[in-house]
């Protein structure tokens, strides 16, 4: 007995001095460079310590008493420093002092107080570095004993980012929520999450931001098997930025300029909400970018744009950017339009959807003006749909609705037709009201209109326009300019102002008879070429004819002969004409008196009396 509480005063006195071991070895545990030393408390240091794997690891459910007997082997030391400890091939460096534990391994360093109270781990955390991912958290953690729910609250440091998270875990669900103060740079973050160079390049080097800022990002996963599995679609972020520079496409000359950005990812989507958007100081009353599939292996970009602004030069820029064509300029108005822009990011193939309400103005199609009282058009799939186009100008008013296919460069249209009103000064040409028509239009070179049910072509050249009357029957009704009436036949009206007039009447048969209406076509004396060209000005109307015999068969029949050889008869009904001849006359003007015999003309010689 004596013996015994001598070794232990020995060992006391021993402890006093400091007592250094150079090599020790206990059960499972290594030991080189031991020093132990009594003063309050003991202090121990170690050069090396290693731990061999134990063919049990320790339980979950026993970690409060795994927990309780560190924490009571803790309470006999004052200060513990281990500088190196071998464990399962990583090494540790352990300080313990005042109640902190200190820790620095391979992989991470931490600092942390660990409390006892009742059935919960208490651990203030002042500091945990991750050093691979160069990130650093403090805070609080609360570990449930019975449950195994952990809860824990703090502050972060990662990517040049500082902001808050808060984590749980009940049974084997984990849930994370950060928020962030501002920033100056995402691209360390984008760097580390997003491994996919196009969206790289995309945020990164076509979205550039003054400031940033997160205002929340939730996480969801579960451990199966003691392996952590992320829930992608409960990935959920909230972000802002200001100053904003877009350049949504390298062959746009200028970046779109955001003052303010909402930012939300979503189910593998990240959706940018600009504010206040421009272009070339055209205003973008709204906008909706989205970057979606950031999970799959091809990416999708979708713009929509809502501007308020001439459909100009402008908006066909951005259009032709992602090689979208469409052959509208608007040269006075304002259009409402929404486009929605579809982007391949692997093939680059760009898909074009928009919605157009054009105000009263000016549009031209393939160059050639259009005037308009408003319009609805919208476009998908190379297709104009045209919903409701109302035109009005002193020539025509009525609504056009139909398709456009780009592709062909040609329409299918109805036309409800108010009027139609081709007027010289107060004289009528051509009028027609209250029609429903379908007609086509191609824009290959230049416009062309058809009508197939009335057989008309309206089309330009550089002359002006010209309007081609198949069949005179089928717009007999219309026609206010004939001199005479003709059944059948083929008008032709040229203007290059809508002013003045060039008339050129082509009739059917093969030769002519004429009463005081009508002139008709007979077997008696066949022509194969019938022609009338006329130009119609406010002075005269010029006729030239080559081939064609006319006759006055009486004094209330008025028609012109043209011939070499003319046998007057007591009612003559056809001129004959022996030997073609190339005459022209002039009858200016076109109101006068009738003649009171058939008038028989050679040469060139104007004609005041006559009334056509």
């Amino acid at each position: 007995m004596l013996f015994i509480i001598a070794l232990i005063l020995s060992l006391v006195v021993w402890l006093y001095g400091g007592i250094s071991i150079d090599k020790l070895k206990l059960y499972n545990i290594s030991v080189d460079g031991l020093y132990l030393k009594l003063d309050k408390k003991l202090i121990l240091k170690a050069k090396q310590v290693v731990l061999q794997k134990t063919k049990q690891s320790p339980k979950i459910e026993n970690i409060d008493q795994i927990f309780d007997r560190i924490k009571h082997g803790f309470t006999f030391f004052e200060f513990v420093q281990l500088e190196k400890v071998v464990f399962k091939n990583n090494h540790y460096a352990i300080n313990y002092v005042n109640n902190l534990l200190h820790v620095v391994s391979d992989e991470y360093e931490g600092v942390v107080d660990i409390k006892r109270h009742h059935q919960e781990l208490h651990a203030d955390v002042s500091l945990l570095y991750i050093k691979q991912e160069d990130i650093t958290l403090w805070g609080k953690v609360v570990y449930h004993l019975k449950s195994g729910t952990i809860e824990a609250k703090g502050g972060y440091r990662a990517y040049d980012i500082e902001g808050k998270f808060d984590f749980s875990k009940v049974k084997n669900l984990v849930a994370l929520k950060v928020d962030a103060n501002e920033t100056g740079s995402i691209e360390r973050i984008i760097h580390r999450f997003i491994k996919k160079p196009k969206i790289n390049e995309w945020i990164l080097k076509r979205a550039l931001a003054k400031h940033y800022r997160v205002n929340r990002f939730e996480a969801k996963g579960e451990i199966i098997d003691g392996v952590f599995k992320l829930d992608n679609d409960s990935l959920y972020g909230e972000a802002y930025a200001q100053g904003l520079k877009v350049y949504f496409q390298k062959d746009l000359n200028e970046s779109v300029i955001i003052p303010e950005v909402a930012i939300r990812y979503q189910k593998g989507n990240l959706y940018f909400f600009p504010r206040h958007a421009t272009y070339k100081d055209k205003n973008i009353t709204s906008a909706f970018v989205a970057i979606e599939d950031l999970d799959e292996s091809v990416q999708h970009l979708k713009i929509d744009l809502n501007l308020t602004t001439q459909f100009n030069s402008t908006i066909q820029e951005i259009l032709e950017a992602y090689k979208l064509k469409v052959p509208i300029v608007q040269k006075r108005g304002v259009t409402e339009a929404l486009l929605r822009i579809g982007v391949n990011l692997k093939t680059h193939q760009a898909t074009f959807e928009g919605d157009f309400n054009l105000t009263k103005g000016e549009v031209h199609i393939a160059k050639a003006p259009l005037p308009i009282n408003g319009a609805k058009i919208s476009y998908a799939n190379k297709v104009v749909h045209i919903k409701e186009v109302y035109l009005e100008t002193p020539l025509y008013k009525g609504k056009v609705t139909g398709e456009v296919k780009l592709a062909h460069k040609k329409a299918d249209l109805d036309v409800d037709l108010e009027r139609f009103n081709v007027t010289k000064g107060k004289k009528r040409i051509v009028y027609a009201s209250h029609l429903k028509l379908p007609l086509s239009l191609e824009y290959h070179d230049g416009i062309r209109f058809t009508i197939p049910s009335l057989q008309t072509a309206i089309y330009t050249k550089q002359s002006g326009v010209v309007m081609e009357f198949e069949d005179i029957n089928r717009i007999k009704p219309y026609l206010k300019v004939l001199p005479f009436d003709i059944d059948g036949g083929k008008l032709t009206l040229n203007t290059h102002d809508f002013h003045d007039f060039t008339l050129r009447v082509t009739p059917n048969g093969e030769s002519v008879f004429c009463t005081p209406k009508k002139i008709y076509a007979i077997p008696v004396c066949p022509l194969r070429e019938v022609s009338q060209k006329g130009i119609l000005n406010s002075k005269s109307l010029a006729i030239k004819s080559t081939t064609l015999p006319i006759a006055i068969p009486s004094m209330s029949r008025i028609c012109i002969s043209i011939c070499t050889n003319y046998s007057k008869s007591k009612t003559p009904r056809v001129a004959t004409m022996a030997k073609p001849t190339h005459q022209r006359f002039t009858i200016s003007p076109f109101w006068a008196k009738t003649l009171s015999s058939p008038t028989k003309i050679i040469g060139s010689k104007p004609l005041t009396t006559l009334l056509i």
